[in-house]
């Protein structure tokens, strides 16, 4: 009997067929795979990136000395901002001539935005910033993205359980809301929801050195 060498032109077609699939659904999985680590390697990054925002917001809440209360609207150039859901302050910059820098941190559009007015300001004596100082021009940048708004939540604390101690304040007020401009903001816990694949949150923990210079 005469021995079959080599394959036949069937033969051949049928393995290029073969492996072709089998190349293509490898290429497929790798695609999907290298996908979705690609988007959990951006999902922590962003994680990461926002737990030093937070990091950040916290550094800049300890260096002020007025935090302006909830229920405040403020204008930053070409949007406002309510500080129900916003952090805005003011931080020292020339004590003695009564000089504050503003800086606001707000969520626009599932983005974490950092604001600086673009000169200091003047927070007179016996003047409630939040009265008198609420429009500001200046620069914004985003510092965080991805931000699940309906799920992030701000908390302001009153100085000294709403009763005023602080030796530099000559009046005294009492039993201040926290919506109200002469609240004296003591502390703040914001809770940041990060909505990248899954939900992760982040929360700033920040408290002032609010000197307030008003009297009633």
């Amino acid at each position: 009997m005469k021995s079959r060498s080599g394959f036949s032109l069937t033969e051949i077609i049928m393995s290029v067929l073969l492996v072709s699939i089998i190349g293509l659904g490898l290429a497929d999985f790798s695609a999907n795979f290298f996908n979705v680590s690609y988007v959990h390697a951006q999902k922590l990054e962003n994680i990461n990136f926002t737990r030093y925002t937070a990091e950040h917001i916290a550094e800049e809440i300890a260096k002020s000395e007025y935090i302006y209360p909830s229920g405040i609207t403020i204008s930053l150039d070409d949007t406002n901002i309510d500080t129900s859901g916003a952090i805005a302050l003011l931080i020292p910059e020339d004590k003695v001539n009564l000089d504050y820098r503003f800086t606001a941190f707000y969520i626009d559009s599932g983005n974490l935005i950092e604001f600086h007015g673009s000169s200091p300001h003047n927070w007179t004596i016996n003047a409630i910033p939040a009265d008198t100082l609420t429009t500001f021009s200046g620069s914004s940048q985003i510092i965080a993205s991805d931000i699940d708004t309906e799920n992030s939540q701000l908390n302001y604390n009153l100085n000294y359980n709403n009763g005023i101690t602080d030796i530099v304040l000559k009046g005294e007020i009492a039993s201040v809301l926290e919506n109200s401009s002469e609240a004296l903001i003591k502390g703040i816990k914001w809770d940041i929801t990060i909505d990248n694949v899954e939900t992760e949150k982040i929360t700033v923990y920040g408290v002032s050195n609010n000197v307030p210079r008003y009297v009633e």
